[in-house]
């Protein structure tokens, strides 16, 4: 933690994603505290793209390695032809972080990076449906806002 000015208040430094992407309705951009997703119907079908920014997504720890502030990004690709069985049960070790390694499922850890798809796809920003995407790409900003907390 940084230092924090005043009592019981303490400041801290976290990296943003900063997320483009285009698709039939135009174009945007987007900065994403947590992370951003896409997807088509949920995930159960079609190419996922999770960039993680943290450990969690609610109560699913999606990225065991994932770190805010770390200047990367963890990045889950999941494989079109992923069977929906193999993904039933990626689903329901998602709470505890044991999905990966799967062959299915991709893994990395990078500051940029871009994905094209071959049908429309849900991007979502920090659990925000934003657009329907046929391409998107993401950057890392470190450092990119300062946090301010309660001590």
């Amino acid at each position: 933690l940084g230092a924090g000015t005043g009592v019981g208040h303490a400041k801290f430094e976290v990296d943003l994603l900063r997320v483009r992407w285009r698709g039939a309705g135009g174009s945007g951009e987007a900065l994403a505290l947590a992370h951003a997703i896409a997807s088509r119907r949920g995930g159960w079908r079609g190419s996922i793209v999770a960039l993680m920014n943290s450990q969690y997504r609610g109560t699913w720890d999606v990225a065991p390695r994932g770190h805010p502030n770390d200047g990367r990004a963890e990045v889950l690709a999941v494989v079109q032809a992923m069977s929906f069985r193999q993904r039933w049960n990626a689903w329901r070790r998602l709470p505890l972080g044991t999905h990966v390694p799967h062959p299915s499922i991709g893994t990395s850890s990078r500051a940029t990076g871009e994905w094209s798809f071959d049908r429309p796809s849900n991007l979502q920003v920090d659990g925000e449906h934003v657009a329907r995407i046929e391409w998107f790409s993401f950057e890392v900003v470190p450092d990119g806002a300062e946090v301010w907390v309660r001590t």
